[in-house]
């Protein structure tokens, strides 16, 4: 009932932006694990400030915001932990139509930047979010990046990277179609994915100074990802 409640809440903004964002919002919602676990899992630390890159509609945001409207009004579930409050959210993405519904959705309580996720502004975050996007930049790109939001967390910062794991056969094909057809959708043509297995994801950010723990390795018939907390080595 409390799942049912936060994504009803969580999309409601939507409505502003139209059917097509509304349902799409309310199915994202209902059908990624991610929203559920960020919650369950407690992966929103206490006072963050957030940058989301690669944010599409904000849905992020939303749904954080649903959370803590949800504990204040009582209607919390008692297994959960309570959801932490957050100091600010910053989401960057390119797409401005994506950008423009978000604004209509969440208004002042969000900024929400047009821009490339490769010289996004990273200062001051101390939780970074990149859900499904690096896959979208080639290899050399994502190790820049990478390397950019390693430099720009605190020592107590955390990354939280959701990514395919192309070593699962015709699931991880029947990924990539599903990403090409999202990039032809947002306008962007046909362009190249640069995939690789999870264990080379988790060799990357090893080298790059990071020490990961994987929070849930998700599939279905159709991907096959992990999710990842990837936290600053302090030596």
């Amino acid at each position: 009932m409390l799942r049912a409640r936060l994504i009803r809440q969580a999309a409601q903004g939507y409505r502003a932006s139209g059917r097509s964002s509304y349902y799409f919002a309310s199915a994202k919602l209902r059908h990624d694990p991610f929203y559920t676990l960020l919650l369950t899992e407690g992966l929103v630390p206490a006072g963050a400030r957030i940058v989301d890159l690669g944010c599409a509609q904000a849905l992020l945001a939303a749904w954080l915001a649903a959370a803590q409207r949800c504990y204040r009004a009582g209607y919390w579930d008692k297994s959960c932990p309570a959801p932490a409050t957050v100091a600010s959210y910053r989401g960057i993405d390119r797409n401005e139509s994506e950008i423009r519904r978000a604004r209509q959705a969440l208004g002042d309580a969000a900024d929400l930047v047009v821009g490339d996720l490769g010289a996004a502004p990273l200062t001051g975050a101390t939780l970074i979010v990149m859900l499904d996007v690096l896959h979208y930049l080639d290899f050399e790109a994502q190790r820049r990046l990478l390397s950019r939001v390693r430099a720009a967390l605190p020592a107590d910062g955390v990354l939280l990277v959701r990514v395919g794991d192309c070593a699962h056969g015709l699931r991880a094909q029947l990924s990539g179609w599903v990403d090409s057809l999202v990039l032809r959708r947002r306008g962007y043509g046909s362009g190249p994915l640069h995939r690789r297995p999870l264990a080379e994801w988790l060799l990357l950010l090893g080298e790059l100074g990071f020490t990961v723990h994987e929070v849930a390795r998700q599939q279905s018939l159709t991907y096959a990802n992990a999710l990842l907390r990837a936290t600053v080595q302090t030596c």
